[in-house]
């Protein structure tokens, strides 16, 4: 069995009492098992402390940068709400747990992951049952990881989350491992435990999709050149998504669905950035004969799926509850920022063990048209994993 201990602490500027503050919180020397390892998140101002908190544990700590963070029993500052540094620990007598921190990513780093994979997988007595994955924003492309884990666990379940920050920088260190702070990284924790893990999934509300479906005519790989024969940017700019200088405006909001035949499920993505040529680089591939279509996130939207999700968790008997948000679906609650969160501390309470972090793109398994679990990268969802 799992047990899960989460601590918060706002106290980030005292850097000892911050410290302290997690080692009275958690209990290291009176509520550990034989074997541990702690989750952690925080925005960028806290991770000073995060980096001394992390040497402080007797245990390996990895996590990611996010603008928001909570856990059961946050302990927040009146005076800056948000600004939190959670820690979830799992311990257990029985549980195996393995951590690692991938070399740093090149353009392929399809290597350094499988690798980092078979090195910690050789350290468990069996496969695991779960697979965490915690991931820098620059490197590598969501649907790749996934692809490459997939097949190196032999389609074990995989879930987490990229890291994410409201700066949207792609160059800047923002994975954590036990006290470093990483750029270009993937960190993987490995569990062999006899609990099975559950998920759920909550994608864009399908009744806010538009009907008109438009034509990806000229594609690379993630980039999109080409929609209805015409530069991908007229597309854009007929929907009020460029402005007249030719940046972005708004469209990293959007949501886009396309779809293929040759696809197994529908892909909700965003767009990432335009190139020096006129082309939209998306989050995930695009699959041949595509089309796509647009569709919109709204506050209500957000609160809803997470009152949804509440309910269901709240049916469930579990040890842990991890739970990453897109940044999207932040970004849509507008000045009420906090609003999901509040839905997720209200609905759980403080003893129901849960972590939740706002992600840059989240990792779950989801049923295919047969029924299939089957590992994915996501955007603008919010994602569940139960223990």
């Amino acid at each position: 069995m799992i047990k899960t201990i989460t601590a918060s602490s706002a106290d980030t500027d005292d850097i000892d009492l911050c410290v302290a503050d997690f080692q009275n919180q958690l209990d290291v020397k009176g509520a550990l098992k034989r074997r541990s390892i702690g989750l952690m998140f925080g925005p960028p101002e806290t991770m000073e402390a995060a980096k001394v908190v992390c040497r402080a544990m007797p245990f390996d700590v990895i996590g990611c940068l996010t603008p928001l963070t909570t856990v059961n029993g946050v302990r927040r500052d009146s005076l800056c709400d948000a600004a939190s540094l959670t820690m979830t620990v799992l311990t257990s007598d029985e549980a195996v747990f393995a951590a690692g921190l991938s070399d740093e990513l090149g353009d392929d780093g399809r290597e350094a992951v499988t690798t980092l994979y078979e090195k910690l997988a050789a350290k468990l007595p069996r496969p695991p049952k779960l697979v965490l994955i915690f991931c820098s924003r620059d490197r590598p492309q969501g649907d790749h990881l996934v692809q490459w884990l997939d097949e190196a666990s032999s389609g074990c379940p995989l879930t987490g989350c990229f890291s994410a920050n409201y700066s949207f920088l792609l160059h800047e260190p923002d994975l954590l491992f036990n006290g470093q702070l990483l750029e270009r990284r993937v960190g993987l924790a490995l569990i062999d435990t006899d609990a099975e893990p559950a998920f759920l999934f909550i994608s864009t509300p399908e009744a806010k999709r538009m009907r008109h479906r438009a034509v990806i005519t000229a594609s690379e790989g993630n980039l999109i050149k080409e929609i209805n024969g015409r530069p991908v940017l007229d597309f854009l700019r007929s929907l009020n998504l460029i402005d007249h200088e030719g940046r972005l405006r708004g469209a990293m909001a959007v949501p886009i669905i396309v779809e293929s035949p040759d696809c197994w499920r529908a892909l909700p993505m965003v767009i990432n950035a335009l190139t020096e040529e006129g082309h939209v680089r998306c989050s995930l591939d695009l699959p041949s004969n595509a089309t796509l279509t647009l569709s919109s996130l709204e506050r209500m939207d957000v609160i809803e799926s997470m009152r949804r999700a509440t309910a269901i968790i709240k049916t469930k008997s579990f040890n842990l509850c991890l739970l990453f948000s897109c940044m999207g679906r932040n970004l849509a609650l507008g000045f009420d920022y906090l609003q999901e969160i509040k839905e997720l501390e209200a609905a759980l309470g403080p003893r129901l063990p849960y972590c939740f972090a706002y992600s840059g793109g989240e990792i779950c398994p989801i049923p295919d048209a047969e029924g299939r679990m089957r590992n994915a990268y996501h955007n603008l969802a919010l994602v569940v994993c139960l223990l």
